[in-house]
């Protein structure tokens, strides 16, 4: 199972979905409506529960790991030091090919999310977003072979800079590790 997962040649770009904490969904059977937060997250289907997120250039998976060492004494006589590591966090940062309604609301910390002709006051939001992030890496055939759901806080890193070429935003998913319902799985 992971073997396989893990030799075969993936595409070079994993594939976001997001889903916004208070997002309203209907799935199931019979048909049942959800509100997203970190105790109910979407079903994979239908498809379209998940929004999908612009082309990802790059994905990197932090791990925050606090390292204790302790002076223990040993059987056969004296001390010896033992380390233990234990995980604290996880980040991940990502890079956008292009900008999205979530690059513009964090952008400009907005109050609301991005509706056409809808003026809001900018700086008076929250400068991150919590919800749902799915990750989901594909063979080169288009089969699936690792999902990961993970529940969080979305920010931008840095800002803008309008310099006569596309802009490449940047992002920082910090993973909420309480959460009972972040998952990774290879289907195959």
């Amino acid at each position: 199972m992971s073997y396989i997962a893990r030799t075969r040649k993936i595409l070079p770009n994993a594939f976001l979905f997001f889903v916004e904490t208070g997002t309203e969904i209907t799935s199931g059977d019979p048909p049942a409506t959800i509100t997203i937060d970190a105790l109910a997250k979407p079903a994979t289907e239908p498809a379209d529960n998940w929004t999908s997120r612009p082309c990802t250039l790059e994905l990197d998976i932090m791990r925050e790991i606090q390292e204790e060492k302790t002076l223990c004494p040993r059987e056969t006589g004296g001390w010896g030091t033992e380390t233990d590591y234990d995980l604290i966090g996880v980040k991940l940062s990502f890079t956008d090919k292009t900008q999205s309604e979530h690059f513009e609301r964090l952008l400009w910390v907005l109050p609301a999310k991005v509706e056409e002709t809808e003026p809001q006051i900018p700086f008076t939001g929250s400068p991150s977003i919590e919800g749902w992030l799915k990750i989901v890496e594909r063979d080169r055939t288009g089969a699936d072979i690792v999902y990961c759901d993970l529940y969080g806080k979305l920010t931008l890193t840095g800002g803008t800079k309008v310099e006569g070429k596309p802009t490449r935003p940047q992002f920082t998913f910090e993973v909420l590790m309480s959460t009972a319902l972040n998952s990774w799985m290879a289907p195959v």
